[in-house]
């Protein structure tokens, strides 16, 4: 029961640098400083899977979809940046919540894909040997998209939870580790501080250079 408890806590430090980092970059745009296409071009792949993943959940559930826009940089009269919107109907609280975390669920599977698109199914069993032999610029786009679809794996500020469906799916994931049971939990949540790794590492860096630029 140690390894689940150990690989969720560095889940949590790795999902807080990814949060900060985050909201210190925006923070940063916002106040000019740092340049604006810089910003948009770190949080471009990231906005774009984000929003995907707002779009497949909405096919998935059965909630009907309105304009979708992947990457649409905007700011606010009032203060503010939207980067990208999916819109859709209205629903029950479960399926409301789920639209809100699709990000969680759907951008490391999207990375996945990504991934087996670039370097051949091989990178599933063998994931460093086959990223390692692939070509620079492989390497080169996937740490890209890797590393700006940290942060964007998080739910936006547009995107609201209901309460109620916020209690349901801590009932669901309560109810789906106890299914699971320690082992394949463990199994889980190594592979999601994997994933995760790599642009907390970066995000780490983020906040140091911006906390240097206040």
């Amino acid at each position: 029961m140690a390894e689940p408890l150990i690989f969720l806590v560095l889940l949590c430090v790795e999902g807080s640098l990814l949060y900060a980092g985050q909201r210190h970059l925006f923070g940063a745009l916002d106040a000019g400083r740092l340049p604006r296409p810089l910003v948009y071009l770190w949080a471009m792949p990231g906005t774009v899977l984000h929003e995907l993943a707002h779009a497949l959940a909405c096919l998935c559930l059965g909630v009907a979809l309105g304009r979708i826009e992947l990457f649409r940089p905007r700011r606010h009269p009032d203060g503010g940046v939207t980067l990208g919107q999916v819109e859709h109907a209205h629903a029950d609280p479960l399926r409301l919540a789920l639209v809100a975390i699709a990000p969680f669920i759907f951008v490391p599977v999207l990375l996945i894909g990504l991934a087996c698109l670039l370097f051949g199914s091989g990178v599933l069993s063998d994931p460093l040997g086959v990223f390692l032999d692939g070509a620079i610029w492989k390497q080169a786009l996937f740490a890209y998209v890797l590393i700006s679809s940290g942060a964007a794996a998080f739910p936006s500020p547009g995107d609201h939870i209901p309460p109620l469906g916020f209690v349901m799916l801590i009932l669901i994931l309560i109810g789906l580790a106890g299914a699971l049971g320690p082992e394949r939990l463990g199994g889980l949540l190594r592979i999601a501080v994997l994933i995760a790794a790599p642009a907390a590492l970066a995000a780490a860096l983020q906040l140091a250079l911006l906390r240097r630029r206040v």
